[in-house]
């Protein structure tokens, strides 16, 4: 089932991979994708970790990953806040890194709603009545 959050992730991601190819040379397109790694980054240190996620899975295309001399030429610093990233949001052991990491921020926060199509209702996210 597609739903309107589903739609609004692959059109935020399929648009990052367009801006990032629209570089008209290697260096352009090396800018671009320093620039959205820079906006993923603040997405995280806003707790926005939907707007992350759909970033990384731009990052994560095939377009996007098999332009390996890019990768090869982004500076240290967007090196590792792209690993940090990568570490964070990754699936192994059901998003358990991102779960934790969540779990301690304070609010706001906007989550990846990828992570309620298994566990909806599933209390650990959700406010629940102590009273």
């Amino acid at each position: 089932m597609l739903t309107l959050g589903r739609l609004a992730n692959w059109q935020l991601s399929q648009w990052v991979a367009a801006e990032i190819l629209r570089g008209e040379n290697r260096t352009a397109r090396l800018a671009r994708l320093e620039k959205f790694i820079d906006i993923m980054d603040c997405c995280v240190k806003l707790n926005n970790f939907q707007s992350a996620m759909s970033i990384l899975a731009a990052f994560n295309s095939t377009p996007i990953y098999r332009l390996q001399s890019l990768w090869d030429n982004i500076s240290e610093p967007h090196r590792e806040i792209v690993t940090r990233v990568r570490e964070t949001m990754s699936a192994e052991k059901n998003m358990s890194n991102y779960r934790s990491v969540f779990k301690s921020l304070a609010s706001p926060k906007i989550p990846f709603l990828g992570t309620y199509d298994g566990t909806a209702f599933h209390g650990t996210f959700y406010a629940t009545n102590t009273d």
